[in-house]
């Protein structure tokens, strides 16, 4: 599960901007996967493939060999990144998986369904994640270590 917390501008009941902050989270799940086809029509794995080949590969090309901590990173340095947040089929991918790996809480349990989806779209909240960290972290929770290694961002593991 990846959490993140995203502070955003949200509007009140009185149309007003008001800050505000929020814990959201993106689980990969087997509902996730079936929502993704049924939203896009497209098969969840080669698609994923497709997108992991063409993001390990451009993360290599500008990279310069070395892992990068996309977390600390600030804007300017994420700039030389560019090329690989406009990519067309990686970007594609995770502008439509990350909605449906969006999860909210209900009566304890994650719900994850055209609802959700459609909540994360429209979020305020949603574009701010839009950045290189965020698609090495879903690229990492979709992964195995393999991406890991490459992008020094670890998947996260449950403590016992």
């Amino acid at each position: 599960m990846l959490k993140k917390t995203v502070a955003y501008v949200d509007i009140d009941e009185k149309g007003g901007e008001v800050a505000a902050e929020a814990v959201i989270r993106f689980v990969y799940t087997l509902p996730a996967v079936r929502l993704y086809e049924s939203r896009t029509g497209g098969n969840f794995f080669e698609d994923y493939r497709a997108a992991f080949m063409q993001f390990s590969g451009l993360l290599s090309m500008y990279s310069d060999g070395e892992k990068k901590d996309f977390s600390a990173m600030g804007f300017e340095d994420q700039i030389k990144f560019l090329p690989i947040l406009v990519d067309p089929v990686i970007s594609k991918f995770l502008m439509d998986v990350a909605p449906c790996m969006y999860a909210e809480i209900e009566g304890g349990r994650f719900v994850q369904n055209e609802e959700t989806a459609a909540t994360a779209e429209g979020a305020m909240w949603f574009m701010d994640l839009v950045n290189i960290g965020f698609f090495a972290e879903i690229f990492a929770e979709l992964s195995t270590d393999r991406l890991a290694e490459k992008t020094g961002v670890k998947k996260a593991t449950k403590k016992k």
